[in-house]
């Protein structure tokens, strides 16, 4: 189930989506992943920093809005290396996508 490119969101990890900001955050992220054929540890870092500086958001909200977007629930294994594998195998950004769509709802 983490594996596929779909995901279904947790009640907390909508709310979380929902929150103002999280889907500006979550295109934020999907343009900067634009410019990173490879993710890294370091460059996810560098990525997450990016946009709470272009945004002008906590970094919480970001931190909680990619997990909700990546895992579907907003607790879990570690954040950075689940990004790591999905962007590994190519579901990031597919995931991403959909978590911008259903904070729209």
């Amino acid at each position: 189930m983490f594996f596929s490119d779909t995901v279904e969101f947790s009640d907390e990890a909508k709310t979380q989506l929902k929150q103002e900001g999280s889907a500006a955050v979550l295109e934020g992220i999907v343009t900067a992943l634009e410019n990173q054929p490879q993710l890294s540890e370091e460059s996810a870092q560098d990525i997450i920093k990016q946009v709470v500086k272009e945004q002008k958001v906590k970094k919480g909200l970001v931190m909680r809005s990619l997990r909700a977007a990546l895992t579907g629930d907003v607790h879990g294994p570690d954040l950075i290396q689940s990004w790591l594998l999905l962007n590994q195998i190519g579901l990031d950004r597919p995931r991403l996508n959909r978590a911008i769509t259903e904070s729209r709802k």
